[in-house]
């Protein structure tokens, strides 16, 4: 995070009370929520680096694929 600001650190979630838990607890960035299966909003080449702790072990086989 030191290698960052703030306004580069995005968060996002298909469960609107888990951004607001996030927002509650001052955890840095900006939280977008989501469709389940639908399409982020950021362009192609829009990161340099992204982080999916855990992700895939909460989807369904059918959201995953997505």
């Amino acid at each position: 995070m030191k290698d960052s600001s703030l306004e580069n650190m995005h968060g996002v979630d298909v469960d609107p009370d888990i951004l607001d838990i996030c927002r509650q607890c001052n955890v840095p960035g900006t939280f977008h929520q989501i469709e389940t299966l639908g399409s982020l909003t950021f362009s192609d080449k829009h990161f340099d680096l992204i982080v999916a702790y855990s992700m895939f072990t909460h989807l369904s086989e059918h959201v995953h694929l997505h």
